[in-house]
């Protein structure tokens, strides 16, 4: 979960902390989230932007991921 114009990662569910290390918590998506296109920068700027679910299928080391994401409410 992220949170804000920088995306500051809040939480990291267990699939998360697996594939970015619990120390990715507490930082910028952009800095934590390594490997991720550019692509997938523009879905968490667009969900900030509209407030609303969005999803799109990314490609990462090779492997099709299907990225969804939602907007944090109640802050």
């Amino acid at each position: 979960m992220c949170a804000g114009p920088g995306h500051i990662v809040v939480y990291g569910n267990p699939a998360f902390v697996s594939e970015f290390g619990a120390q990715s918590v507490g930082l910028p998506a952009r800095e934590s989230m390594l490997g991720l296109p550019a692509e997938a920068f523009e879905l968490l700027d667009a969900v900030l932007r509209e407030g609303r679910p969005l999803a799109r299928w990314v490609r990462r080391a090779g492997e099709d991921w299907r990225l969804t994401v939602t907007p944090r409410l109640g802050m």
